[in-house]
């Protein structure tokens, strides 16, 4: 788009210098004889001639003036097009940086969840080991233990998405710069399972 608008601005100055007047040169050389039964080339008579002319266009049908208008139409349509692909990439830019924040926040989430899930599990199993707890109450709790663990999974699947969808929009790698606190440490480890 910048190389369309330079283009476009190249050609609006073309166009400008319709209004210019033109300045023409030209030389002229030639010879003759005029005898030619028996050529004797030392009787050439050599002529030069040498033209210099200006010419300035006062009434040109308004060719000009159309050819510049057009070439400032087209100047400003490429001026416009450069300036909307800038504002669809800033959106684009802000839109993964959005969906990318509420990736980090969901995975944050769902690690509190792993986390709230394996403090149950421990307690299920606890409870299941002194006989307080029925066996599908436990399976209960290790199934929401499971599906904590999942959502964590499928956040941070959609974490690194978001982050890629960023990457692709700025044209940068991101990856370097992101904290690392929640994306190098996995999801807490479960409890070990109590024996029935």
């Amino acid at each position: 788009l910048r190389a369309e608008r330079a283009q476009r601005a190249s050609e609006s100055w073309i166009a400008r210098t319709a209004y210019l007047p033109t300045l023409g040169a030209r030389a002229n050389f030639s010879s003759s004889a005029a005898d030619t039964a028996h050529f004797l080339f030392e009787q050439f008579e050599a002529r030069t001639t040498y033209e210099l002319g200006l010419e300035w266009e006062l009434f040109g049908g308004f060719g000009r003036e159309r050819g510049t208008s057009q070439a400032r139409a087209e100047l400003r349509a490429a001026e416009e097009g450069l300036r909307a692909g800038e504002l669809a990439l800033e959106a684009q830019v802000r839109a993964g940086y959005l969906a990318l924040l509420t990736a980090y926040a969901t995975q944050g989430a769902r690690a509190e969840d792993v986390e709230l899930a394996g403090q149950e599990l421990a307690l299920a199993q606890e409870r299941y080991r002194i006989g307080a707890l029925s066996f599908p109450d436990l399976q209960e709790s290790q199934l929401t233990f499971t599906a904590a663990e999942t959502a964590y999974i499928r956040s941070a699947y959609g974490f690194f998405l978001a982050l890629a969808d960023l990457e692709e929009a700025s044209g940068r790698p991101l990856l370097e710069t992101l904290p690392a606190a929640r994306t190098a440490n996995p999801a807490p480890a479960p409890p070990a399972p109590a024996s029935p």
